[in-house]
């Protein structure tokens, strides 16, 4: 493996000295750009285990309710700020130029969604004598349907992708380009709220806990924040306006993919509540679209 990367180094460093003795220049530059983008609806899952404690039930019964709850999140809005590192080679009798980039780019928006249960939710661990009441109580009131949650949480991204890029001239002062990128993105949800919408009294139409004067339950409230890392990808395509020799007006749209992945939230953790372990929290791929203008520097 060493020996083919030794070898793909130097053909590639070949091809650049054979590039610059054929008249072709080469040129390295930074871009900073901003701007807006939204990503669709992403799958959701949310999976934890429930330690439901005699002494707080009528039933003097011990049992462990298995939750879980399935759902899409909401468009979600951002706005992205970002730098891209690149380096391409001109020919002065062609029109369009190669070249190699590192695009780097921070996001930052709200995920905001909805779960229900699809079957009815799971009872273990039964230690009582009042079993066979409690799985009527769980038919009851967290039979299939009747067992919803709202989440909210900040959601930050930050995204690496290494590119492929085309610029194509149109004229002297205008040009096209385009890139293909591939990369990873780490994601961060903080403040992350997971209220449970039913069953609750109505008002105020969620649970709640005397241990906050009777505000929400938050769910995740042992750690509201995870992160995790997820594959990455990115179309661009846009329009470079140079205004001087070394320096450029840039208008484009990203078109980028991000993968599935696993996050893991804290306990729920309040004396007037049944303890709970970990929640798994789990997004599917989704796709999304990013405008941006920015400003070409030439070194």
């Amino acid at each position: 493996m060493i020996r083919i990367i030794f070898q793909a180094g130097c053909l590639f460093l070949s091809g650049i000295i054979v590039a610059q003795t054929n008249d072709v220049q080469s040129e390295t530059y930074i871009q900073l750009y901003g701007g807006w983008g939204f990503q669709g609806p992403v799958k959701t899952e949310q999976i934890g285990l429930v330690h439901k404690r005699g002494d707080f039930n009528e039933f003097d019964t011990d049992f462990e309710l298995h939750v879980k709850v399935n759902g899409k999140s909401n468009f979600t809005n951002f706005y992205t700020t970002g730098i891209v590192m690149g380096h391409s080679w001109r020919k002065n009798e062609r029109k369009w130029d190669p070249g190699v980039e590192l695009d780097i780019s921070r996001s930052y928006g709200k995920h905001i969604g909805t779960l229900v249960n699809q079957e009815d939710q799971e009872v273990r661990n039964i230690n009582g004598a009042n079993g066979i009441d409690v799985v009527e109580l769980i038919k009851e009131y967290y039979g299939a349907g009747r067992h919803n949650f709202s989440n909210t949480m900040n959601m930050e991204t930050w995204n690496v992708a290494g590119s492929f890029t085309l610029n194509v001239r149109i004229n002297p002062k205008t040009s096209i380009y385009t890139g293909l990128g591939v990369g990873f993105s780490s994601v961060l949800f903080s403040d992350a709220q997971s209220l449970q919408t039913n069953p609750a009294h109505h008002p105020p139409g969620y649970e709640t806990t005397n241990d906050n004067g009777g505000g929400p339950v938050n769910h995740f409230n042992g750690q509201p924040k995870a992160s995790s890392i997820l594959m990455y990808g990115q179309l661009r395509l846009g329009t470079k306006i140079d205004l001087s020799k070394r320096f450029a007006f840039l208008i484009d749209t990203r078109v980028f993919y991000r993968g599935k992945s696993d996050f893991t939230f804290g306990s729920t953790q309040y004396n007037d509540h049944a303890p709970t372990n970990h929640w798994k929290y789990s997004i599917s791929n989704t796709t999304g679209i990013m405008l941006n203008v920015g400003v070409f520097f030439s070194l």
